[in-house]
């Protein structure tokens, strides 16, 4: 009984944490979730034991890999591939590695609010010249409280 009691609780927040929405693996959600249950030493790790054993790759990744940003309502998508369309607002942009892949560091408009203007933006960078195919997406600092 005791045992029953010691597992709920673990049980129901790991069931929550595969099922919440959005687009994460299976893997990546069990690591975030045993991370908020106190095991990040553990979950750090196997990380680096696993990239110890397997870094990523040396080459950039083509073009489809990169991140596209949010469609937003109509001619959002011209501006999203014309940064220079933007409504001037975009955050500055971000200095990049020798050997920049197009359109990095380049704040993007996403998603749209009500009255048009940019809800969100977006970019990546390659943070690592020896891995050329990781690519991290920053967010920008919000001018406006939450």
């Amino acid at each position: 009984m005791v045992f029953l009691l010691l597992i709920t609780y673990p049980a129901i927040t790991y069931v929550q944490a595969l099922t919440a929405p959005g687009a994460a693996t299976f893997t990546a959600r069990t690591a975030d979730w045993a991370r908020q249950m106190g095991a990040g030493p553990i979950v750090n790790a196997l990380e680096n034991r696993y990239y110890t054993r397997h870094p990523p790759a040396n080459s950039a990744p083509s073009a489809d890999a990169l991140p596209v940003p949010v469609p937003g309502p109509p001619g959002a998508a011209e501006t999203a591939r014309d940064p220079t369309r933007d409504t001037g607002n975009s955050p500055a942009r971000l200095a990049a590695l020798p050997g920049a892949l197009p359109g990095e560091g380049v704040w993007v408009p996403g998603a749209r609010a009500a009255g048009g203007q940019p809800a969100d933006y977006t970019t990546f960078l390659s943070p690592d010249l020896d891995h050329a195919s990781v690519v991290a997406g920053p967010a920008p600092p919000s001018s406006t409280p939450t």
